[in-house]
């Protein structure tokens, strides 16, 4: 009946088994401790019920003929169990029984914190097992003693903090001893390095601030060419692969062991991986145990690490300057913070912790770039070690100031450099990521008076097309590399904007600087050989390093200006050697347009252009041969070149026969005889080309 199934509940509810209380009071804590003590708090709520529902059993009573009473109606309602004389004595039992399982629930937990502080405590094992485990009896605390969970939430948070901070602390202190130190000088990464810093840097034994190599496990590799090889990117980009692959974290004892030292963006990447690591545990961690108090634990454990990894990484940008360190650290940045958002730790305060090292690296990068531009627009040939052909007395000195100088590799290996890393995982969709992000850089950079193409570096005598000038605009420079309106700096300029601008600044700088250096040479030939050299050493450094692979129009301008210079130097080193023919026809070409010329008046000087032709054509090729491969450092560059020469000799030479035939209508003199084939210049040219 109803009265019956209303007093078994109560019984229910009100009995302490034995069994129970024995668990509650000796036994260890386990689940079945746990089950006691949900148990418990289900009665402890029961018994101090002013309403409980399932008590509402009414009942109807009826008087029976004897004047008895029975119950057959919903007239009778029972008493709330607290105001029975059973649940007033049990309420009391339970009470005592209550505090008894809060005293041993805080023992355990404060065991089990005591034990986070052990050195060499695998911290996971005992959320997971020992605390996520009984994650019950935490919520058990939270409501029946508050003052009890706010201990053990301030005990563990204070733990957990203290631990993290000193195993970063240490952690950081013994990657420093790690670090390899690729650039120990500011004027070691610029471009324009002066000539006496440069000689500094060799004669000091230093040649590996300029590493040519890099390797996720080896220490930078002695550079060949210490002129180009500090910008050279080699296998640093790897440390992105790293990332993207969440590489384990450089073990110190392990590389200790090893004598192995590193790049500082592995160094960093490391860091930011036990950070990122330590952070999605902790996230789900305290979710999970303090459920709406997590985030704030989540919080107050990191505080004082976000603090140290900050100021970590301030101090060591001080005496930073390696910017291609920098660009790399910008994008393992922003792809560890792209990891945390694909581990769904959406947290405010963790998003602004990787913007406030944006809001670091930026700037400093920024001001290196700046850097860059400066030493180049202040730089000149005195500076840079180039004294002018003139004033040397040996021809092989001279011959070797023309090749190319290293300001041309350094800013081609820089440039390649930062490119490659800003390309670096596109096809992930990870590029527009490192141009969206926040770089907050100060503004203060005026870029008016800079030129914002090569065309307009390259002024007067040496104008460059107007295709190099469209195809230089800076939309073209770094092909993929969009503005993202969506996230702006501080001045209106997003991280790719600043790239694309100060790129485009060092370009213009590099070109005006060769240009500068060019007027140190003694003649327009020799200028227009030096800018070759450059011009073709920094096309052929770009296609090395295939930056521009599928981008051709970006190599474009350089190519353009390149022919242009070529053909230059093709006619001034025919016009060196044959002058005199050259004019002849360019005179006599000019006025048989015009009218008809009487070629019998000019036998006198044609006679003495053919026997001196036949006489030392030879002769001049052979020495066009040597000259173009004593002015010329790439072979291919130079073959190239002697190929256009000799090509456009064999022009010329045409159309001073052409003339000839149509000036004496078919009637020619007698020295005719003397002038040479072309079908033998042809030989001729095909055997230097044979022998090369």
């Amino acid at each position: 009946t109803k009265a019956e199934a209303a007093l078994t509940l109560f019984l229910q509810k009100v009995v302490i088994p034995p069994n129970m209380a024995n668990a509650i009071i000796y036994d260890d804590i386990d689940a079945i401790f746990v089950a006691c003590v949900m148990d418990l708090e289900a009665k402890y709520a029961y018994v101090h019920g002013d309403d409980d529902p399932s008590t509402n059993i009414s009942c109807n009573v009826e008087p029976g003929d004897d004047g008895s009473t029975s119950v057959a109606g919903s007239s009778f309602i029972p008493p709330p169990p607290s105001q029975t004389v059973a649940g007033r004595e049990v309420k009391a039992h339970l009470e005592r029984l209550r505090l008894k399982a809060i005293e041993r629930t805080r023992q355990f937990f404060l065991d089990k914190l005591g034990e986070l502080r052990r050195p060499k405590t695998n911290v996971r094992m005992i959320q997971v097992n020992s605390l996520l485990k009984f994650a019950s009896l935490i919520d058990f605390l939270r409501d029946a003693a508050p003052e009890v969970y706010q201990e053990i939430k301030d005990v563990y948070t204070e733990s957990m903090g203290k631990m993290v901070h000193a195993l970063f602390r240490v952690y950081l202190a013994q990657l420093s001893r790690l670090d390899a130190k690729v650039v120990n000088r500011h004027d070691a990464q610029l471009i324009a390095i002066e000539e006496s810093a440069l000689k500094s840097h060799g004669s000091s034994g230093s040649e590996t601030i300029f590493a040519a190599s890099y390797s996720p496990f080896n220490t930078p590799v002695k550079a060949k060419h210490p002129t180009t090889d500090s910008f050279h990117l080699g296998d640093r980009a790897d440390v992105l692969d790293a990332c993207v692959q969440c590489a384990k974290p450089i073990l110190v004892h392990l590389a200790q062991s090893e004598h192995k030292t590193y790049p500082y963006e592995q160094l960093f990447r490391s860091v930011m991986m036990h950070l990122i690591d330590s952070l999605t545990n902790e996230y789900a961690f305290t979710l999970q145990f303090f459920k709406d108090h997590g985030r704030d634990v989540f919080h107050k454990i990191f505080n004082r690490t976000f603090s140290l990894v900050l100021e970590t990484t301030e101090n060591y940008l001080f005496n930073c300057h390696d910017a291609l360190c920098l660009l790399l650290m910008i994008k393992i940045n922003h792809l560890h913070q792209r990891t945390m958002k694909q581990r769904r730790v959406n947290d405010e305060t963790v998003d602004n912790f990787f913007d406030r090292v944006n809001q670091l690296l930026w700037p400093r990068f920024k001001t290196l770039l700046e850097n860059q531009v400066r030493s180049l627009r202040t730089a000149n040939g005195k500076k840079l070690g180039l004294s002018s052909p003139s004033s040397s007395s040996s021809s092989n000195t001279a011959a070797v100031e023309l090749h190319s100088h290293y300001v041309a590799r350094r800013y081609a290996e820089f440039t390649s450099s930062i490119l490659l890393i800003v390309q670096h995982h596109d096809v992930n969709g990870l590029h527009a990521d490192l141009i969206s992000a926040r770089s907050d850089v100060p503004s203060g950079h005026d870029n008016r008076a800079q030129p914002r193409t090569l065309s307009s570096a390259l002024s007067s005598p040496m104008k460059a097309s107007k295709s190099f000038e469209r195809a230089a605009d800076r939309s073209k420079l770094i092909s993929g590399v969009h503005t993202n309106q969506a996230n702006l700096s501080v001045d209106g300029r997003s991280g790719g904007d600043i790239i694309l601008d100060e790129l485009s600044n060092i370009q213009q700088e590099t070109m005006s600087l060769l240009r500068r250096v060019a007027d140190e040479h003694s003649d327009r030939k020799r200028k227009t050989i030096f800018l070759i050299n450059n011009l073709d050493q920094i096309i052929n450094m770009f296609q090395e390093r295939r930056v521009f692979a599928q981008h051709a129009e970006v190599i474009a301008p350089f190519e353009e200006l390149l022919t242009q210079q070529r053909e230059v130097f093709v006619e001034e080193e025919l016009t060196q050697m044959y002058s005199k023919i050259i004019a002849f026809v360019q005179q006599f070409e000019g006025k048989m347009q015009v009218g008809t010329v009487d070629m019998n008046q000019h036998n006198r000087n044609v006679e003495s252009l053919v026997r001196e032709f036949a006489l030392n054509w030879k002769r001049g090729i052979e020495q066009i041969n040597k000259n173009v491969l004593s002015y010329f450092s790439n072979f291919r560059n130079g073959l190239e070149i002697l190929k256009q020469v000799l090509t456009q000799l064999l022009l010329y030479y045409t159309r001073f026969q052409d003339i000839l035939r149509k000036g004496y209508r078919g009637k020619v003199p007698e020295f005719c005889k003397d002038l040479v084939s072309t079908t033998q210049i042809l030989a001729e040219i095909k055997k230097y080309a044979l022998s090369i």
